[in-house]
Formats: structure tokens, sequence, C-alpha cells
């Protein structure tokens, strides 16, 4: 049935049997995929509705912007370790650093790092 739904639709119905329980606990992983920002929008109101009315929510998205608008605490993880976690504000060296400044800091090396290494073919460790 759901092989002939788009991405998108296939996101709307995980997004769906993951809220129809009304569980305390959700785990979410990127649930802003594939989605148009019109439903983007209602996601985000479903998930602050949710934690406002008492649950927790534990979501993974490499979307930094939207986890530094939704997010009360977050943890940065690279290569499957934390580096940091606590408030967003505790996070930052600098107010007018970014998420995605804090997330380079701590991971250690920039984009043109990141991507001389790749031009000179060293992968992740997790890839090999």
């Amino acid at each position: 049935m759901c092989k002939d739904l788009s991405k998108g639709q296939r996101q709307k119905v995980m997004l769906a049997t993951a809220f129809i329980h009304k569980p305390k606990l959700l785990f979410l992983d990127e649930p802003f995929a594939n989605l148009d920002p019109i439903y983007q929008r209602k996601c985000r109101e479903w998930l602050l509705q949710h934690v406002k009315d008492g649950g927790t929510i534990f979501l993974c998205s490499h979307v930094l912007e939207m986890a530094e608008r939704m997010c009360n605490r977050m943890a940065i993880i690279n290569n499957g370790k934390v580096l940091a976690a606590g408030t967003v504000k505790g996070l930052k060296l600098d107010p007018s650093a970014t998420l995605a400044d804090v997330f380079i800091r701590l991971v250690g090396h920039s984009i043109e790092d990141a991507e001389r290494l790749e031009d000179d073919g060293v992968t992740n460790s997790e890839e090999e």
C-alpha cells in the first residue's frame, strides 16, 4: 500500500502513525524530510503542541535552523559520540553564533576541510 505513495505522502503516514496513540515520548528522525512548507509548518505545530501538552520528543535533524527554533535542549553528535549537550544558549560561546558554527567548532573542521578530505579520498570510518 505505502509503496505507491510519494516520499512526502509516506512521511505524512509515518507522522500520523507516530501521533495517533498520543505517546508521551516520541523518537523522530528527520520528520520534515520530503514535506512541503505547508506540512512542515503543520508538523512543527503538532510537535510544539505535543511538548506543551507534556510530551517529550527526541528529534534527529540536520536542519540546524529548525532545531534552534524548536528545541529547548539538544546534543551535538558526531560519529556516534555526544560532543556536547545542553540548551541552545549554553552550547554557544558567542550569542551571535549559529548552531552551524557550534557544530563546526565541536566537530573540529570546516566545510572546506571536509571537502578537501573527501577529495583526498578520506572517508568517514562508518562508511568503510
